[in-house]
């Protein structure tokens, strides 16, 4: 979906779990790149963690990203 246009994007966090990685995207940090690519080019820091927490579940093998918006 297109941005609002009156936002633009600051920033974004990128969690990943740490069994994901090049052999399930082709490539070392080629899921960073896929998340480049959607994002463009903006501050981006992420780490690796064990999985997910939501609600009573744990989750492994996920991808959490948080984008920060600002008015222009």
């Amino acid at each position: 979906a297109a941005p609002h246009p009156a936002r633009r994007i600051a920033g974004a966090v990128y969690v990943s779990c740490s069994g994901r990685g090049g052999p399930h995207f082709g490539a070392p940090g080629a899921e960073l790149q896929i998340v480049r690519h959607a994002l463009g080019d903006v501050p981006l820091v992420g780490f690796f963690a064990a999985g997910e927490i939501a609600r009573h579940h744990v989750y492994g093998y996920t991808g959490v990203l948080t984008v920060f918006t600002a008015d222009d």
